[in-house]
């Protein structure tokens, strides 16, 4: 009936998916590679796991997602720097998404950030605002550390031999509410209904090219949470013309390692063919789960450009929040596509990993055609910067010259460091060779490889060898190029190398 809820909420979806902006960004988002049906309904993943617990990290990941909030405070103030042990530190380096210091450590970081604004705040008409911010934070930072210690204590009575599965479920948030409504007052972060940023789920519902993914613990009672159960963390996610970026998690303090459901979810956006590529940057959306999905997939070693159009609100002057920026796909980043997304085996586990197995995998749920799409699959690779250029085509003539003896294993053994030794010339004006000579650890790879792989030390020293002198022909030879010439062909490169010289 049209005076339901459920008719009203189709008749806002509808709206929203009708404004022109964005059937503009719908068909542009297709043109490279998303699904025409990805906009159509909430899109959900049940995954099983074993029931095992990641209880310190998640409580560490939960505190790191509470401190930014002093960050943003740190902005508002305009404080440049917070004295940390007697050390400067800019308000965007205190808590790091892929922060890996201790409890302890990062306590003692939110203490000097509380001083620098305790100070700034002194005598501001704006006190009570930020004083009852700052109690706000600290009350749940008790809420976590009173789970924190209840589930260390759960943990220790339990069985540690079970062999429980966990049901989990994974939804992308496609239509306004949903995306709206998660982000609930237990999720610990600026877009809770309590934090700085508590408009961004309704933005991000508004806009066809942005989304959350939520993860819900499945109730055994599920009448008690609604149909999917309790959501306990959540991502945003920025549909750009590379792929779908992931920024970092926030969660409600759970114990419960995740990482697999999310892996599981990623997996099935991309065999489904709802998004080309899924990029996640180096750390994210967790430590554990850009991890694992690193055990099976490398980083990338050279940095490239993203395309992201941004101008939803252009004509009302809004600014979008973001934790960051997006304009780059960086080194150390991770590009997941369907080509390599098969490389990671779902259902069987390193002994380092082993809670990572019996897992059910199912197909992503929402779609009539999911799976059976038959329109031409379209990647956007990023345009590499110079330095990331000047990467390849150095790798490329240590793989093809045959005097050098460098094939491709020896340059997926050495890729990350050439990377490094490249960037740090390029950006810094000094060749440090220590990079790819302390770099490597020979004594771990050849503990860890077969015989045929190993390596000895004189193996080494001579790709070692290969590299400086490569590296150092190749800017030889860009220094000699016309600038005119350079300018006329690509133009981000001519100011690039500016930048450099």
């Amino acid at each position: 009936p049209k005076d339901s809820s459920r008719y009203r909420k189709m008749q806002v979806d509808d709206y929203i998916r009708n404004l022109p902006k964005n059937v503009e960004l719908r068909e542009h988002l297709t043109s490279v590679g998303y699904h025409p049906n990805l906009w159509d309904k909430d899109l959900y993943l049940q995954v099983q796991v074993q029931d095992k617990k990641n209880i310190e990290e998640n409580y560490r990941v939960a505190l790191l997602g509470s401190f930014g909030e002093y960050v943003d405070m740190l902005k508002g103030l305009a404080v440049q720097n917070v004295l940390v042990d007697d050390k400067p530190i800019a308000p965007d380096d205190l808590f790091p998404a892929h922060d890996m210091a201790s409890i302890e450590e990062l306590k003692s970081k939110r203490s000097a950030t509380l001083r620098a604004i305790e100070s700034a705040i002194s005598g501001s008409s704006r006190k009570a605002v930020f004083s009852s911010r700052i109690s706000s934070l600290l009350t749940k930072e008790d809420q976590l550390d009173f789970s924190f210690e209840q589930q260390k204590r759960q943990e220790m009575l339990e069985d540690q031999t079970n062999t429980r599965k966990k049901s989990y479920w994974g939804r992308l948030n496609m239509t306004f509410f949903s995306a709206a409504t998660s982000s609930n007052s237990n999720i610990v972060g600026c877009y809770a209904p309590d934090g700085d940023h508590c408009e961004k789920p309704l933005e991000v519902g508004i806009k066809a090219n942005a989304a959350i993914i939520s993860i819900f613990e499945e109730n055994r009672d599920k009448a008690k949470e609604g149909n999917l159960g309790t959501e306990i963390e959540n991502v945003e996610v920025l549909m750009s013309d590379q792929g779908l970026f992931v920024f970092k998690i926030y969660s409600n303090g759970h114990p419960y390692d995740t990482s697999i459901v999310w892996v599981n979810l990623f997996k099935a956006l991309i065999t489904s063919h709802y998004v080309p590529a899924i990029i996640l940057p180096k750390g994210f959306p967790n430590a554990r789960t850009f991890s694992y999905t690193n055990s099976f997939i490398s980083e990338e070693i050279t940095s490239g450009a993203i395309t992201f159009r941004d101008d939803f609100f252009e004509e009302e002057k809004m600014e979008t929040y973001y934790d960051f920026k997006l304009d780059k796909i960086n080194q150390g980043d991770i590009v997941l596509t369907e080509e390599n997304i098969e490389l990671i085996d779902l259902n069987c586990a390193s002994s380092d990993d082993s809670d990572f197995q019996d897992v059910s995998y199912l197909q992503l749920r929402g779609s009539n055609d999911f799976g059976h799409v038959n329109t031409t699959r379209v990647l956007l690779k990023p345009e590499k910067d110079l330095p990331g250029t000047i990467i390849t085509q150095v790798m490329s003539r240590l793989t093809t010259d045959p005097a050098l003896s460098f094939d491709s294993h020896k340059a997926n053994i050495m890729g990350k460091f050439v990377s490094q030794y490249i960037h740090t010339y390029f950006y810094k004006g000094r060749f440090d060779e220590e990079i790819v000579l302390n770099g490597f650890d020979l004594h771990q790879w050849n503990k860890r490889k077969n015989i045929s792989e190993k390596l000895d030390r004189d193996s080494v020293n001579v790709l070692i060898q290969s590299i400086v002198r490569v590296t150092s022909e190749h800017f030889e030879s860009l220094y000699q190029e016309s600038p005119a010439l350079l300018f006329s062909q690509n133009k981000s490169h001519f100011y690039d190398l500016k930048g450099h010289l």
